[in-house]
């Protein structure tokens, strides 16, 4: 049996603030999601325990999961949510996937995902994963009541922000099968796989898109929910079935959350032309290009 919720998964390119959702939504009490410890051993239901751990050590939960500059032994052992990537794999769940009917082996996921709920405390299951804008209509097919929190920021901020990544340069790209070293190793301009990386994303989150149905999915553009954090959390609470409350108000309180910035304009400079020239179609469709 899953959890008596429907689970719930944040989707949107890289630096888009879907991850940075992702963290929030862990913050309430009804949540439960992956931990680090579970990410290790996705067969071991019992280490979602930790969660309960998480809930109530507040300081340094803040610490362990908005400071990243607390390194220290306990950070990095305290449970925090992580990318849900060895859950999936280990129910045989593919990164990228068109198929809209599930295996028996991927429905047991159900299973999984109610015992990570009924150790951790929580009754709504969160799950982030790059790869699950690649495989919605699968996941819907396992989850047929699941709700996809989609996440838009505008692609030429995605694009600046990617490019001042530390963990950027070495990371494996999808859909061009090799890292950015190497783009750049075989000539290609930095700049045009930043801005072709956001392209790919949201290609592949539309096409999946296409084939859920529309009451399943909620938009929250990131723009919006820098202006009006409150608000933009209130909506995708009321959405998901957590409906905000005074502790996970309190929780998200502690949190320095991101504020309107305009800065990667004039970081972008003379690349500005050339990302919008690669992005402007979905700009365009996203309502951040005239």
């Amino acid at each position: 049996m899953g959890p008596a919720d429907p689970p719930v998964f944040v989707v949107g390119a890289p630096r888009s603030g879907a991850s940075f959702l992702y963290k929030l939504l862990c913050l309430h009490p009804d949540s439960t999601w992956v931990s680090n410890w579970v990410g290790r051993r996705p067969y071991l239901g019992p280490l979602a325990s930790l969660n309960r751990l998480a809930a109530r050590a507040h300081r340094m939960r803040h610490s362990a999961w908005f400071r990243s500059d607390d390194r220290t032994p306990l950070a990095r052992a305290f449970p925090r949510p992580v990318e849900s990537g060895s859950l999936f794999s280990a129910y045989d769940v593919p990164e990228a996937s068109d198929a809209v009917e599930a295996t028996r082996r991927q429905t047991s996921l159900r299973r999984a995902v109610g015992d990570l709920a009924r150790f951790g405390g929580g009754r709504v299951f969160v799950s982030r994963q790059a790869a699950h804008g690649r495989r919605l209509p699968l996941l819907h097919a396992i989850f047929p009541r699941a709700r996809i929190v989609v996440v838009h920021r505008d692609g030429r901020a995605v694009a600046e922000s990617l490019s001042r990544t530390d963990w950027w340069p070495g990371s494996h790209v999808w859909w061009f099968g090799d890292t950015p070293l190497a783009w750049e190793e075989k000539g290609g301009d930095p700049w045009d796989l930043c801005a072709r990386h956001w392209v790919r994303e949201v290609e592949a989150i539309e096409h999946g898109l296409a084939r859920l149905p529309s009451a399943a999915v909620l938009h929250v553009r990131y723009e919006d929910f820098t202006a009006d954090p409150a608000a933009t959390l209130d909506g995708v609470g009321e959405f998901v079935g957590m409906p905000a409350g005074r502790r996970w108000r309190r929780a998200v309180g502690r949190v320095d959350l991101p504020v309107a910035d305009d800065g990667w304009r004039a970081r972008l400079g003379s690349a500005a032309a050339r990302v919008e020239d690669v992005q402007a179609g979905w700009l365009r469709k996203y309502e951040y290009l005239s």
